[in-house]
């Protein structure tokens, strides 16, 4: 039991012979794992290196270029702003998050950077999160205007070409 003072030594006795050889294979395996780690390591950092984190680049994926969109609310630049552009030639879209300076980077299918070149509809949506206690869900209140976050109603377009694109859109 905890806090039970033992002498020394009487601790071990509990312990049938099968169990302490076990103890020492055990011992011995990760003596021999910290002492040869630069060998243990190494095929599982090579295997990581060479598999990639997002997978195969789709064989259909056209040329992608970059693509900054700065989104401004009331001339100020917006922080944490979703933005995605849908595509009106292909099936490829790209979605990105505004940083501090209120500019997302493009990701095409939210993985690969970059857009391919095209026309797009703009969609952009923040959020306003407050909590009213634990029982209550959070309430989400948009900040912008319902319209830029629809398909259907946004008015905001763009055509990405074949350079780097930078992009600003005011949203009300």
């Amino acid at each position: 039991m905890f806090g039970e003072r033992m002498e020394p030594g009487k601790a071990a006795n509990h312990y049938d012979k099968k169990t302490i050889a076990g103890m020492k294979y055990s011992c011995f395996f990760l003596n021999f794992i910290m002492k040869n780690s630069f060998y243990f390591f190494i095929p599982i950092f090579v295997l990581t290196l060479f598999s990639g984190c997002g997978g195969n680049r789709p064989d259909d994926l056209p040329q992608l270029y970059p693509c900054k969109i700065k989104i401004l609310f009331k001339n100020e630049p917006q922080t944490g702003t979703s933005v995605s552009l849908v595509s009106q030639d292909n099936k490829w879209g790209a979605i990105g998050v505004t940083g501090n300076n209120g500019v997302a980077e493009m990701k095409t299918q939210g993985v690969y950077p970059g857009v391919p070149a095209g026309r797009f509809k703009v969609l952009v949506s923040r959020y306003e999160v407050t909590s009213r206690g634990d029982e209550i869900p959070p309430d989400e209140k948009m900040l912008f205007n319902t319209v830029f976050a629809n398909i259907e109603s946004t008015p905001l377009e763009c055509t990405i070409e074949k350079k780097n694109n930078e992009l600003t859109f005011e949203v009300y």
